[in-house]
């Protein structure tokens, strides 16, 4: 089959499907205006998204299209009114890259940006993927949002979606017809992503990790709020953070003004086996996201051998349930989340009672091989199927 993903190049979410697809002997194309790695196994097509003029006439798009404005612990966003100008000054290229292709089938990863331009290439079958804040946050933002993600979805041949409360949104916000839609959660690979025989450490010697993006989304300022109440009553402990993003600079400053900066430590976007060994080396894993979709760093935490403390939102409590394999607690609530992991840091029995039921969990639902098999099937019997025209 050969398959033509649009999709962020510079996304490991993107690289993983080329590689699966790649591995299984496709023919894989990549339509990006992102760059990507010189060495992913596929042919990269790279769009230069020029809009003459688009910084003129986006200012008089603002009062109909959400704006992400700069504020406490976050940057500025691109203007979201100049970005859909891009996207729809690459239209053309984009369908001549698709005539150039002539792919057996189109997948268009991110609904709001990459699905709007697969469902404006005109080509079908369409396979849309939606990741999570584009359905979850990004319709919500403006009228003209709702109208591009419903027009992307609205288009599709098949969307695979990663979380059941990503798909029942859609179906009841966005008018979508459940039958199209597959749950993929995507996953993560057991050969990477490994448990441990460690023993749980004492509770003042506890290591907390979080490897969430640097984005408003991700919440990151209630975790470090809780900081100075944990390390008061745990004098030992410390926090390591992965990764990076806009939101990192202020981090970094409420760190130094909250006086905890020597127990920080922020280690940046690290390979996935760094990644795991730094799970693998900590014992409460952190999760207070706003809205995520599978929540695959959840689930990473989890086989490692971490206790899991996140956020009361659908895409940690699929995964994780109260008081038997975890803690949930509010959002901004920064006074719950010192409770919790303080009470998790004295408690290492439980540390350990959780790590067997959490490994199965992953196991059964959380597996890249089973998901993306799954998504493969559905791919080829799309193609097969005769067409209605």
């Amino acid at each position: 089959m050969k398959i033509l993903f649009m999709a962020d190049g510079a996304l490991n979410h993107t690289w993983r499907w080329v590689e699966y697809f790649a591995g299984r002997r496709h023919d894989v194309h990549l339509l990006t205006l992102e760059e990507a790695p010189a060495d992913l196994p596929c042919t990269v097509w790279q769009v230069r998204a020029r809009a003459p003029g688009a910084r003129l006439v986006s200012p008089l798009l603002r009062p109909f299209v959400g704006e992400t404005k700069a504020g406490p612990g976050r940057a500025a966003a691109p203007e979201p009114s100049l970005h859909i100008l891009q996207n729809l000054f690459a239209v053309p290229a984009v369908r001549k890259i698709v005539r150039a292709v002539e792919p057996d089938l189109v997948n268009a990863q991110q609904v709001g940006n990459y699905g709007m331009l697969g469902a404006m290439s005109g080509f079908h079958p369409l396979v849309v993927t939606a990741l999570g804040t584009d359905v979850l946050v990004l319709p919500r933002r403006s009228w003209v949002d709702w109208k591009r993600v419903a027009y992307a979805l609205g288009r599709a041949d098949l969307i695979t979606s990663m979380a059941d409360h990503m798909t029942d949104v859609m179906v009841e916000y966005l008018d979508v017809d459940r039958s199209k839609v597959i749950v993929n959660h995507f996953g993560l690979d057991p050969a990477v992503f490994a448990p441990t025989d460690r023993a749980p450490r004492p509770a003042d010697e506890v290591v907390l990790v979080s490897t969430r993006h640097f984005r408003r989304v991700y919440n990151l300022e209630q975790l470090v709020r809780a900081l100075p109440t944990v390390f008061d009553e745990l004098p030992g402990a410390r926090l390591v953070m992965y990764s990076n993003g806009p939101t990192r600079p202020a981090i970094e400053k409420l760190v130094l003004e909250l006086d905890v900066a020597d127990r920080v430590d922020f280690r940046g976007p690290q390979p996935m086996a760094a990644v795991a060994d730094g799970l693998r080396d900590a014992d409460i894993y952190v999760n207070v996201s706003r809205s995520d979709g599978a929540n695959i760093s959840l689930l990473e935490g989890m086989i490692c051998g971490c206790y899991p403390v996140c956020s009361d939102i659908p895409a940690c409590t699929q995964w994780v349930t109260d008081g038997e394999n975890g803690t949930i607690i509010p959002l901004d609530d920064s006074d719950a989340l010192a409770r919790a992991i303080i009470t998790a840091a004295r408690d290492p029995e439980l540390r350990a009672r959780v790590r067997e039921p959490n490994e199965e969990i992953v196991r059964a639902r959380g597996l890249t091989e089973d998901n993306m098999r799954r998504s493969e099937e559905a791919f080829v019997a799309l193609v097969k199927k005769p067409s209605d025209t």
